[in-house]
């Protein structure tokens, strides 16, 4: 019964260290200057500000933060992990 428990706290514990950690790594990245929409345009050799605009939406930056994070999180959740701009093909293909 012992065991059980404390096997139990430590998942628990180690449940909620995971949640912590995505949710810090969603906000250091946001805080980075710029956002991604500047940095596909750099890489595409600029961009006006209406393909900017479109960018944005089609990653979800125009979402409110909190609708970003919540989508951040259920992604996670089931393992989809985005896209390597870098490599060209999915994160968990790398």
């Amino acid at each position: 019964v012992q065991f059980l428990s404390i096997t139990l706290k430590r998942i628990g514990f180690g449940v909620v260290l995971l949640f912590i950690v995505l949710i810090l790594n969603f906000f250091l990245m946001h805080l980075a200057p710029g956002d991604i929409a500047d940095t596909i345009a750099i890489d595409a050799g600029g961009a006006d500000e209406e393909m900017m605009d479109a960018i944005r939406k089609d990653y979800g930056l125009d979402l409110p933060i909190w609708q970003q994070l919540l989508k951040y999180l259920a992604k996670v959740a089931v393992l989809d992990l985005g896209y390597s701009f870098y490599y060209n093909i999915s994160v968990t293909d790398l």
